[in-house]
This record gives C-alpha cells, structure tokens and sequence, in this order.
C-alpha cells in the first residue's frame, strides 16, 4: 500500500479555526450547537468501533487520525495507496502529522458543501458526514493555560487523549482502544439510520490496513 513519494508542501492553506463566525466555513454552525457536538462525538465513536475495534492501533491521536483520514482519502479516490509517515517526513512530528491529515482533507472537501452531488464522491455523497468530519478533524486554536503556549489542535486528537482517554495504554507506541469505549461505539452504531451506516462502515473497511502498516513503522 505505498505510494510513490513526492515533495509535501507544509505551506498549506487548509483553516485553524479560531472560535466564533467563520462564513468561510461551510460546515461550522458558528455558534453553540450540542445536538451538532453530539452528533460529531457519534461520528467519531463508530468510525473507531467498527474501524480499529480492539486492532492495535497508534497511541498518539494524531497517528490514528492519520490513518482515518488516509482511509477517508482511499474510499472517495478509489485509491488505496497512502504515504506512510516515513515517507512524509525523516522525523515526523505529531503536529507535522496532524497538518498533514488535515491538509489531504481539506484540499479534497474544501468546496464540498457549495457543490451539486453529482455522483463523484463516490460513498461519501452525505454533507451530513462530509460536515462531521470536517469538524472533528480542522486544527482547532487553543490559547493556552498559565505558561502553555498557544496551540493547533483537531477535535479528534484532544477527545482521543483527554478527557476520555481512548488509548488503554499510554507507555508505549501502539496500544489498544479501551473495551468500555468499543461498548458504547456498538450502541451508538445501532441508532444509526440505514442510510446514515451506508457511509461510515465503507470508510470503516479501509482502516485496518493502513492501521497494520501505521502500527508496523511507528513499532520499528
């Protein structure tokens, strides 16, 4: 599954969101939205159940959201192929990573929510999950606590680590998704309309493998 290599850009013009009204953002509701939140954290929550289940897969929200991405990426090219994190930078950073993700998004849904459906995004032809996941994955800005710096951070990578903790292991690369969050990922999955389920599991189905090869370099 690797992709011949090529010259990354890191100049990217891909958003931060920085709170508040931002028209340019089709996708954000620009004011407090839980039903919205809520629905994003469902997203989330099935993509990992039915995506890693109990797989190993990276520690690092960053490297996970890698890889889901990379999955998302594969089902609306029909491409499998991935730039392994080895192939993107000699020493990855997780927020190299993490802008990197962003970035392959981004360039391909940018202009999503202003278009007619017209049969080219393959599964992916519900704006309803398009939104999601453009939400759970935009580099969001965080000013920082007492001596912290300011910060870029997505959704996906902050829920990942705190306050839920999804990893069941901390101490090393690669661990496993914590059994109680695999629970409540099934039962969120049941309440998924017909329609909704017929575009989040073919995403789903292209995790493991770029999980395997993931988890294979970040274990050398």
């Amino acid at each position: 599954m690797r992709a011949k290599k090529e010259v990354i850009n890191m100049q990217i013009d891909a958003p931060v969101y920085f709170g508040g009204v931002e028209h340019s953002l089709w996708f954000m509701d620009n004011k407090i939205n839980h039903e919205q939140d809520n629905f994003d954290d469902k997203i989330m929550d099935a993509l990992i159940t039915r995506g890693i289940g109990e797989r190993i897969c990276p520690t690092e929200g960053c490297w996970t959201q890698f890889c889901i991405i990379s999955a998302v990426m594969a089902l609306k090219t029909g491409n499998s192929l991935i730039l392994t994190p080895t192939e993107i930078f000699s020493q990855s950073s997780s927020e190299e990573v993490e802008k990197y993700s962003w970035d392959r998004l981004w360039r391909e849904f940018r202009d999503y929510g202003r278009r007619r459906n017209d049969g080219s995004f393959y599964e992916l032809s519900s704006k309803q999950l398009v939104g999601s996941l453009l939400r759970m994955f935009i580099p969001r800005h965080h000013y920082g606590d007492g001596l912290d710096r300011p910060y870029n951070q997505s959704h996906f990578v902050t829920r990942w680590g705190s306050p839920f903790v999804f990893p069941d292991y901390l101490g090393d690369k690669t661990c496993n998704v914590r059994l109680r969050h695999l629970k409540r990922g099934r039962e969120i999955m049941k309440t998924f309309s017909p329609e909704l389920s017929s575009h989040v599991i073919p995403i789903c189905k292209f995790i493991p493998p770029i999980l395997n090869e993931v988890n294979g370099i970040l274990d050398k």
